[in-house]
């Protein structure tokens, strides 16, 4: 869910505010990494197979990766468009700064989910490995 709204606020905020978060277009490849990330991480709950688990635990470190790049360049952005809201295009910085919070908020949650999921992967994985060896003797 957090990919789908990063994505819709992302396509809002390149069609909208010129900010360096737009012109990397974090928002969008971000969000994808997220949705897929996530994906992987439903099946490899549904069914624990080696390969799945596996996957989704790259795909995590990829997605705790992209959220902690996404979170830095936010808050640059947050912090270019604060120390400039003297000019005349006050209201149109205060809609970016609060599309720009939100993002913020959806990076730290998806930083969070990814590393909390990469952790239990890695337990997951250990104890079957584990098990697969105490089985083979």
């Amino acid at each position: 869910m957090i990919g789908v709204m990063d994505f819709l606020l992302g396509i809002v905020m390149i069609a909208n505010i010129l900010t360096i978060s737009s012109i990397s277009g974090i928002t969008i490849w971000g969000s994808l990494i997220y949705i897929s990330a996530g994906s992987l991480s439903v099946a490899a709950k549904n069914k624990p197979n080696l390969c799945v688990l596996k996957a989704s635990l790259g795909m995590n470190v990829i997605s705790a990766i992209t959220a902690g790049i996404s979170f830095i360049l936010i808050s640059v952005c947050i912090g270019i468009t604060t120390w400039s809201l003297t000019n005349d295009y006050y209201d149109y910085k205060r809609f970016g700064l609060g599309i720009l919070g939100i993002l913020l908020v959806f990076s730290v949650l998806q930083l969070i989910i990814s590393i909390s999921c990469v952790i239990n992967h890695m337990l997951t994985l250990l104890f079957k490995a584990k098990h697969d060896c105490t089985d083979m003797h």
